[in-house]
């Protein structure tokens, strides 16, 4: 383990000699490392209370198994053994309890969390879901391949790392798609996901390094027609007209990473909106008419 207070400029060495470490998350001041073994032969996780200073080793309740993933949901810790399945802890890891009811597959080899809903990729049993803290899981993987090597979360969008690629949810995993397009040509197998400003990145397995691709392009869109309307043109250059049945009382219209870039109060069944300011990309148009509110996608080009 390692330490840099410096943007990576200058490393320090933090502990943990002879340790493979896999994974790390942070809980408050507490960090925690998952290893995959370790000088004894074993694999342990650890927790360190002072920036890396120390380590402690909380083991309890553990198997003897790698550590291949960590990750928390507020106090709760998730710790994934490769063919060992997943751990809980509630007490910063003084103790670990199995949570494992629904699981077709114990080879975890990712675990992220995105509110109340606890994500898990593994090794030929795909996606599974918990929204009880792990008391229960449930296989969500319409349309993926079941060979999942890493998981990431952006908003309510998720993506999976596979053998085959990668796949994108915007439904907590009650759907897939591929989305292996648009230049990934070498995607047979994906180890790892990082999402960083307005990018997704990718690394393979294969020796074909890294690639991004911009997040604009997986926007999940929630369609709820409730009268007719109209937006038009769409693609625009920046100016586009609205139209609805009814009157409008306002229009909010949002970026991809979920920012409000224009707002309005309206009292017309008709008016004209000005985006030409913005970067191109695609824009999510909020428009309340008093009574319900519609989501329209616009893409400024």
């Amino acid at each position: 383990m390692f330490l840099s207070n410096d943007n990576g400029n200058n490393w320090l060495y933090s502990g943990l000699t002879g340790d493979t470490v896999s994974s790390l998350t942070i809980s408050g001041t507490n960090i925690f490392a998952g290893i995959i073994s370790n000088i004894s032969g074993t694999s342990r996780v650890y927790i360190s209370t002072n920036n890396g200073g120390t380590w402690l080793m909380v083991n309890n309740g553990l198997t003897n198994l790698p550590i291949f993933t960590i990750a928390n949901n507020d106090t709760n810790i998730f710790a994934g053994a490769f063919c060992g399945g997943v751990f809980l802890s509630t007490n910063n890891g003084n103790s670990w309890i199995a949570v494992n009811n629904g699981f077709t597959s114990l080879c975890i080899s990712s675990i992220v969390t995105n509110g109340n809903n606890i994500f898990v990729g593994t090794s030929g049993g795909g996606v599974f879901l918990s929204n009880n803290n792990g008391v229960s899981w449930t296989a969500v993987n319409t349309g993926l391949n079941t060979y999942v090597d890493e998981l990431a979360v952006s908003g309510s969008n998720i993506f999976s790392g596979t053998d085959g690629g990668v796949f994108f949810s915007t439904n907590n995993g009650s759907s897939w798609t591929a989305v292996n397009n648009n230049g990934l040509t070498y995607y047979s197998s994906i180890s790892s996901i990082a999402i960083k400003g307005n990018y997704i990145y990718v690394g393979t397995n294969t020796g074909h390094g890294i690639y991004k691709r911009p997040l604009s392009e997986f926007v999940a869109i929630k369609e709820n027609f409730v009268n007719t309307n109209m937006l038009y043109p769409n693609p625009t250059k920046g100016k586009f007209t609205i139209t609805q049945t009814n009157n409008i009382k306002s229009i909010e219209i949002y970026n991809v990473m979920g920012e409000i870039v224009y707002k309005s109060q309206a009292s017309n069944s008709k008016t004209q909106i000005d985006i030409s300011a913005q970067p191109k990309g695609i824009y999510i148009v909020k428009i309340n008419n008093g009574v319900n509110t519609q989501i329209e996608k616009i893409v400024l080009q």
